[in-house]
């Protein structure tokens, strides 16, 4: 690595770490937080009496926003409602066995922490460890330089010059694999499995297909086969952005942080460990992780593009996620408003949750079907708004105790077990701490 990219790599992990380490913002971020004391588990970032009415967006309120988050760091457990209950639930109702819902879920929300591991409901493991994702760090959302933000921060691509695509993130368009290449790439590797000919690439750039950059058997190289350089910006606070530079290549799955790192991609099976079915539940929930986050943060990522390669011997790419729609102030206060409260106070660009979800079930069902688990009926658009409107009321309620106590309801109406740790069903609906 050249020297400067050492610097803004180092200066990137200062930065970073001092916005989403501490701060802890992730797309649908955590949202359920648990007591140091073993007390229970409370909304960790409730939307600010300053940003009330629902859609208050002045400068006040945008400093509370960020600031519930720097707060929300202290507590020693979280988890997404989203992510992981949601998912859970999901999976199970499109046919996956609660074995394999639970490790799509874990893993979709082990990419915001690097692994992940349940609770019960006053804070103490469950399970003796058992349920214990494998540590994938190169994925989380402060890693630039191993290309782990991508997953979280997805920028639609365009050529060398631009223009800037036209895309909807909000409704992303999962066959278009030249502008939501990182998606599709993402996708295939999550429905065929790790391979020889189905890599996962940093950014999900690969060798030109001869229509895209999305789904060549090899990631992408200069013409020499050395790495290029994806140079990337991504706001902070106010007008202050960090830059970092990703090699392209094969993507970073153990950093050199831990031990047996550095790991990558083709290393990913052998990592998660536990056989054929969890590997392929593991990547289920990585893709649909980032499905999540690129809808949670179109606003920003809309904005934005992935441009290159350039033309020359370097053929690098850039990203440029710093703008205002990227902030931080906008990016907290955004996610304050994907749980705790009514989704239709919101403007319909802003209603993330109702589309992921959808968007999220669709997905589940579609390799419920590959895989041959798909329940039939499960796949239609009447059993998906029928659970996702079931949702978007178990996430309504401010209290997150009160949230977490209505999805594990919920869950015990459809028949399904609860997510570890969550509490018991009573006679198939009921909730006991």
């Amino acid at each position: 690595m050249r020297i400067e990219s050492v610097v803004r790599a180092g200066w990137l992990l200062i930065a970073v770490g001092l916005w989403a380490r501490s701060a802890d913002v992730g797309a649908f971020s955590e949202d359920l937080c648990w007591s140091a004391d073993g007390s229970g588990v409370l909304a960790c970032t409730p939307l600010p009496a300053e940003c009330l009415p629902v859609g208050t967006t002045t400068g006040t309120c945008l400093t509370a926003a960020s600031a519930l988050y720097v707060a929300a760091a202290s507590y020693p457990h979280a988890r997404s409602l989203v992510h992981a209950d949601a998912t859970y639930l999901m999976a199970q109702a499109v046919g996956f066995s609660a074995s394999d819902a639970y490790w799509i879920a874990a893993y979709d929300q082990a990419v915001d922490f690097g692994s992940y591991a349940p609770v019960d409901l006053r804070g103490a493991p469950v399970a003796g460890g058992t349920l214990a994702t494998a540590v994938l760090d190169g994925l989380v959302r402060t890693n630039g330089p191993s290309g782990g933000m991508f997953f979280h921060f997805i920028a639609p691509r365009t050529g060398p010059l631009g223009p800037q695509p036209v895309v909807d993130g909000l409704h992303p368009n999962l066959g278009d694999a030249d502008a939501e290449g990182f998606l599709v790439h993402l996708r295939a590797w999550a429905m065929e499995g790790s391979g020889p000919t189905r890599p996962a690439c940093a950014d999900g750039l690969t060798a030109f297909t001869g229509s895209d950059y999305a789904l060549g058997t090899q990631c992408f190289a200069r013409d020499n086969n050395d790495p290029a350089e994806i140079d990337s910006e991504i706001s902070i606070f106010g007008p202050t952005s960090v830059s970092f530079v990703t090699p392209t290549g094969s993507q970073l799955i153990v950093t050199a942080d831990e031990p047996g790192g550095p790991l990558y991609a083709e290393s990913f099976d052998a990592v998660v460990g536990g056989g054929a079915s969890r590997a392929a539940a593991a990547r289920l929930g990585i893709y649909l992780h980032a499905l999540g986050d690129r809808i949670s943060h179109h606003v920003c990522s809309d904005r934005s593009a992935l441009q290159g390669p350039a033309v020359g011997p370097l053929r690098g790419f850039a990203v440029d996620l710093s703008n205002p729609d990227c902030g931080q102030g906008l990016h907290a206060l955004r996610h304050e408003w994907e749980v705790g409260i009514d989704q239709s106070l919101l403007a319909e660009t802003d209603q993330t949750l109702t589309a992921a979800l959808a968007r999220s079930y669709d997905e589940l069902a579609a390799f419920a079907a590959a895989r041959g688990v798909l329940i039939a009926g499960a796949d239609s658009a009447s059993a998906r708004d029928a659970l996702v409107a079931e949702l978007l009321r178990t996430l309504q309620p401010a209290g997150g105790d009160v949230r977490m106590e209505a999805i594990t309801r919920l869950t015990c109406s459809r028949g399904f077990p609860v997510f570890p740790g969550a509490g018991d069903c009573l006679l198939g609906d009921g909730f006991e701490q």
